[in-house]
């Protein structure tokens, strides 16, 4: 089913839906001072359907994304949900694990892929789509899947009114 409903996510569902989400775009030109992932998110349990979702990184500071030797053709996977660490009254470290494969000079695989990426920002926030589409290859949305689920206008429209409204992760 597809729908073009936009909705902002809870605490709880921002902070989990990066669970087995496919990192699709990094965007810095949607929300001014955040850091946006457009991710390929799971719908429930049955782990079958993906649905469009942005988390929003408002009043951002810093990114650590290692990417050295990394290679990716299907995009980076997220393997677990986001941690918080308060660091004072007006920052947050957003913390959480992806698989970032690191490849040698032949092309095998080195060490663990699993790697750390940490945010610092002042916020979150996150929005989703409310419908899903079964995804292709490589467990992900095509661009045409994934705009039908909901525009970048759409997406940034109710990231930006979360903000106002002060309904943020803080």
């Amino acid at each position: 089913m597809m729908s073009s409903d936009v909705f902002a996510l809870s605490f709880e569902e921002s902070l989990s839906v990066t669970e087995d989400a496919r990192v699709a775009a990094l965007r810095w030109d949607v929300l001014p001072w955040a850091l946006v992932l457009d991710l390929d998110a799971f719908v429930g349990e049955n782990r079958t359907d993906l649905r469009r979702v942005w988390i929003g990184f408002t009043g951002l500071s810093e990114v650590t994304w290692p990417f050295e030797s990394a290679r990716v053709p299907n995009g980076v996977w997220l393997s677990a949900g986001i941690g918080v660490i308060e660091l004072s009254d007006r920052w947050r470290e957003y913390v959480f694990s992806a698989l970032l494969p690191k490849h040698g000079q032949t092309g095998s695989l080195v060490g663990a892929p699993t790697r750390e990426i940490a945010v610092r920002a002042q916020g979150l926030v996150g929005v989703s789509s409310r419908g899903s589409a079964t995804p292709g290859e490589f467990r992900s949305l095509t661009l045409e899947q994934r705009l039908a689920l909901g525009s970048d206008a759409e997406f940034a429209r109710v990231a930006f009114e979360s903000v106002q409204k002060g309904v943020r992760v803080l």
